[in-house]
């Protein structure tokens, strides 16, 4: 049964080419992409290894063929193979997709499990040694770069908060201070410009940054961040005291490091 399936997406993949030159390919499409999500159905049903062979093939043809389908089913279902197969880079990229189609059922999940696989991600290299992230640089960056495509398309959601902290988590991790100090800055001039208090979790969000350049002794980075904060106008409001005490004294501290 695997063996016939799998001549289908070898015949897509012959053929495509020749079909794509004649015309619209449409029909097609919404033919291949209904036939991917019937043979993981059945492969899920009799866990026939040759059935989910022919699955495979057949998402990875879907895929190389049609790369800006809105069959948004098989970026959602190809990607929770992918994750089975442990190919999670692989389906991150198809949850993105998945998530990007406004009209798809699932588009809030999707993007969710983005970031549970991110912070999976960030939690399996914290436990490795500090002095041999360097090498995981790469991935830090992925995973940013992830994160901020969530903020990107769902700026809105409730769990925008966790993927700011995923976000910014790997920058730091990372090495790239200076970026997530950007980040921070762009924080607070947003809630300026919109003239809005100064809220807890963007507070939050500095003073982990902040730690992070204290523990790396980026005493330089942290004060040129406590500067540009100190310039912002949310902490003219009197209800501000307490926040701009605290950034007061991070301003002196770091500057005292910078200084001797």
């Amino acid at each position: 049964a695997g063996g016939d399936r799998l001549r289908i997406s070898s015949a897509l993949d012959q053929y495509f080419p020749a079909l794509k030159t004649a015309g619209p390919t449409t029909e097609l499409e919404t033919q291949v992409a209904a036939l991917a999500l019937s043979i993981h159905r059945e492969a899920k049903k009799s866990e026939d290894p040759g059935v989910w062979k022919a699955a495979d093939r057949l998402y990875a043809s879907f895929h190389t063929h049609f790369p800006a389908s809105t069959h948004a089913q098989v970026w959602y279902f190809g990607a929770q193979r992918q994750e089975e197969l442990g190919q999670t880079w692989q389906a991150v990229a198809e949850y993105q997709k998945a998530g990007e189609i406004s009209e798809f059922e699932n588009r809030d999940d999707s993007a969710l499990t983005v970031l549970r696989i991110l912070r999976g991600k960030l939690d399996r290299l914290s436990l490795k040694n500090p002095s041999d992230r360097s090498p995981h640089r790469e991935e830090y960056a992925r995973t940013a770069e992830a994160a901020r495509w969530y903020l990107q398309h769902f700026s809105g959601a409730q769990e925008a908060g966790v993927a700011a902290r995923i976000y910014l988590e790997a920058l730091d991790e990372g090495g790239e201070f200076l970026a997530a100090s950007t980040y921070v800055a762009s924080l607070f001039e947003g809630l300026a410009k919109n003239f809005h208090g100064l809220q807890s979790e963007s507070w939050d969000l500095y003073l982990t940054h902040n730690a992070r350049l204290y523990k790396a002794q980026r005493w330089k980075d942290a004060h040129d961040l406590a500067v540009q904060l100190l310039q912002s106008s949310i902490f003219t409001a009197p209800e501000q005291g307490e926040f701009l005490q605290k950034l007061r004294r991070f301003y002196q501290e770091t500057g005292f490091q910078v200084a001797h």
